[in-house]
């Protein structure tokens, strides 16, 4: 894999923190952080990488990834831009049903920062609605938890919604990226390779989520019964994932509404 030059990099714009790449989509790209975005202003919307504006923007991480490269779960968002840049590359998963011979192709991606080089293993595929109109909203920008019941709920939350039953397990350790795209609501979440893990995913064992959670526009136009989601704790409790690899120490936990 190319070496990143971060001090040259941090020449041209000391806000470049991260690089980001997937396999066959096109995605590779330097990712900004911003300090001082706030939901009605985010710098590199439509900035390029070396400030100047740009209509196609850059990859930049959510203000609510309030600890930047280092936060629980660094949200980025991309530009679905029609000539196939940005996180466009990001619909090869599939739009409306998992495209399986290509998620078997990249099941993972490289984002590395000065830190370190990292890789992270997918975890959920999924669409989410952000009108109200078409359903209950699911919050999944979200950049810190409250605590590690917090924590799990929300992977609970994304891997029910996935297209694809990812055979990664993940516990309350780990750390995830999230990337959206805005333009069709499309998401992505995968969680760091642990150390002394093999970053390999047996891709062999993935299959379709037939019974994957979409918003209630979805079963409004399509038919079908929106299933019933819990939380973390309900679930395992009734046997219905098989995907986690924690010690399960936090039922007692208690979490406080999420802000949105």
């Amino acid at each position: 894999e190319e070496k990143v030059d971060w001090a040259k990099l941090k020449d041209i714009n000391k806000e470049i923190v991260g690089w980001i790449q997937i396999n066959d989509t096109g995605i590779d790209y330097p990712v900004l952080y911003h300090e001082g975005d706030s939901r009605s202003s985010q710098y590199y919307l439509y900035r390029d990488y070396r400030g100047n504006p740009d209509d196609w923007g850059s990859v930049f991480i959510d203000y609510r990834s309030t600890e930047s490269t280092k936060s629980k779960n660094v949200i980025m968002h991309g530009h679905h831009m029609n000539d196939g840049t940005m996180f466009a590359g990001m619909l090869k998963y599939g739009r409306y049903s998992i495209d399986m011979d290509f998620y078997k192709k990249a099941p993972t991606i490289t984002f590395n920062t000065p830190e370190e080089n990292a890789t992270y293993k997918i975890i959920s595929v999924f669409k989410t609605n952000t009108l109200s109109s078409h359903g209950e909203f699911f919050n999944y920008m979200i950049g810190s938890f409250q605590n590690d019941k917090d924590f799990m709920n929300y992977v609970y939350n994304v891997r029910v919604r996935s297209m694809v039953n990812c055979p990664v397990d993940v516990n309350e350790d780990d750390s995830l990226i999230t990337l959206s795209t805005c333009s069709y609501e499309y998401t992505d979440f995968r969680r760091k390779v642990r150390n002394g893990e093999s970053a390999k995913v047996d891709v062999s064992q993935a299959s379709t989520n037939n019974n994957a959670v979409w918003p209630q526009v979805y079963y409004d136009r399509n038919g079908g019964t929106r299933p019933k989601v819990t939380d973390f704790c309900t679930a395992y409790e009734a046997g219905q994932i098989d995907w986690y690899s924690g010690d399960y120490d936090f039922k007692d936990q208690k979490v406080v509404e999420a802000t949105t």
